[in-house]
């Protein structure tokens, strides 16, 4: 068989210029009420038991966010020399939303996930940018506490469609579909609930997106799509061949998105754009949790004055970007007309062996010798041999480039990784691993 090509054409052939004003693209709507923080129900609490009891490392880190002296309080702004938040330049688009309404033009945003690493920092930009946030998660892999006070969140799984819908009828304008289940060792020991949530999920979203008639989403891709591709850096064009559970689910997420973006059944002007994130690092990140961020889990291990765990050899790479430079991408995503119908790479164009990234984990926190500090297991099943991105398409279509070299987020996720552990021993629950 032959496998499957990733590129897919832009929904319109026109190239349209980068704006300012996403209403100018989405519609102006007007603002939604004051946040409401509601109290977890019954069915909530049900949900989150369920959760805890089928992944038991998992509650060691409710329990740790429950006992934390950081509890109720948000992460620390990102500040990196040289990140910044540009704003494209300006423009006009034909395509207006059936939403337009006089006004400012800010945007009724929902994140899915936002309780997480990624939709935290996106949340905190797309309020900074003036716009409505709302979130709905399940709070497996975050907490609401990490969110600020003026985000609307709905404790909800996206695998259950009724828990989220109350977020779509209260009127949006764009989804920024983050929510899933990310781990490649779990899409191994429990492939039904990956497939649930990354497949099932989506495609609860989309049919709320066609009930709703909500003009965009974009969706939360992943570089695992490509598998053990032969051109590195990978472009959007490359064949996908995903080798792990996760990077199958997550194409088929990706493929659900666009065919349903291109039915012309729907009745409204449905905008999809994918960004296929590679391995994304910052403050923020868990540094206790085995299954997912491995510079998050090397920091936590080095910390806590544990060993780092690498798998295999060590020579297999990543494409390690800056949480900053992510943000930036789906904000300049959200806002560029001529990302509608594109899969976009969102990478540092930099390649990393496994074994170049302990070592730079282990020359900024002092600590005995470095080949004490390393202990070599058996290679895991899904694990991509080389991977870099090629991010030609994005700066073309929307003016992005990664700004922030790793050395320069490695030191800012550090000193935020200090502070956590300066708060106390709270924040030092064990753990190892790498993907």
């Amino acid at each position: 068989s032959l496998p499957l090509a990733c590129s897919h054409a832009a929904a319109t052939s026109q190239q349209t210029p980068v704006i300012d004003n996403m209403g100018a693209f989405l519609g102006k709507a007007p603002m939604p009420r004051a946040p409401i923080r509601r109290e977890r129900g019954v069915a909530e609490e049900r949900h989150r038991a369920r959760a805890i009891a089928a992944a038991p490392v998992h509650a060691a880190f409710k329990a740790r966010a429950d006992s934390s002296p950081l509890r109720g309080q948000n992460l620390p702004a990102v500040a990196v020399k040289g990140l910044g938040s540009p704003r494209p330049p300006r423009g006009q688009h034909k395509h207006v939303s059936r939403r337009q309404r006089n006004g400012a033009g800010k945007l009724r945003v929902l994140v899915t996930g936002g309780a997480g690493f990624i939709g935290t920092h996106l949340c905190r930009r797309l309020l900074a940018d003036g716009h409505a946030v709302s979130v709905a998660d399940n709070e497996f892999n975050g907490t609401r506490e990490n969110l600020p006070p003026e985000v609307f969140f709905l404790f909800g799984d996206v695998s259950k469609p009724g828990e989220v819908e109350p977020a779509f009828a209260r009127g949006i304008d764009a989804v920024c579909h983050i929510a899933g289940q990310v781990s490649i060792i779990r899409s191994f020991t429990n492939p039904v609930i990956d497939l649930r949530t990354n497949v099932e999920g989506t495609l609860n979203v989309l049919q709320l997106c066609l009930k709703y008639k909500v003009p965009r989403l974009i969706y939360a891709s992943s570089m695992t799509i490509y598998g053990n591709c032969k051109t590195v850096p990978t472009p959007e064009t490359e064949p996908c061949w995903p080798d792990s559970y996760y990077g199958i689910t997550k194409l088929a997420g990706e493929r659900y998105v666009h065919a349903t973006a291109a039915r012309p059944d729907l009745g409204f002007d449905f905008k999809v754009t994918s960004l296929r994130m590679f391995s994304v690092y910052g403050p923020g990140q868990a540094l206790d949790n085995p299954y997912q961020g491995v510079l998050g889990i090397f920091l936590g291990n080095l910390l806590r004055g544990e060993p780092i765990a690498i798998f295999g050899d060590g020579e297999q790479t990543r494409d390690f970007v800056f949480i900053g430079d992510i943000v930036e991408g789906w904000v300049r995503a959200l806002a560029t007309p001529a990302t509608a119908g594109q899969v976009i790479n969102l990478g540092s164009g930099r390649s990393l062996s496994i074994n170049q990234l302990a070592a730079a984990a282990i020359n900024v926190v002092p600590g005995p010798a470095a080949n004490s500090r390393i202990v070599r297991a058996p290679a895991r099943p899904g694990e991509q041999r080389s991977v870099g991105a090629d991010v030609s398409r994005a700066k073309a279509l929307m003016g992005w480039e990664p700004r922030t070299p790793f050395e320069t987020g490695l030191a800012e996720t550090l000193r935020w990784a200090r502070g956590e552990f300066a708060a106390g021993p709270a924040a030092r629950i064990g753990g190892s691993g790498t993907r």
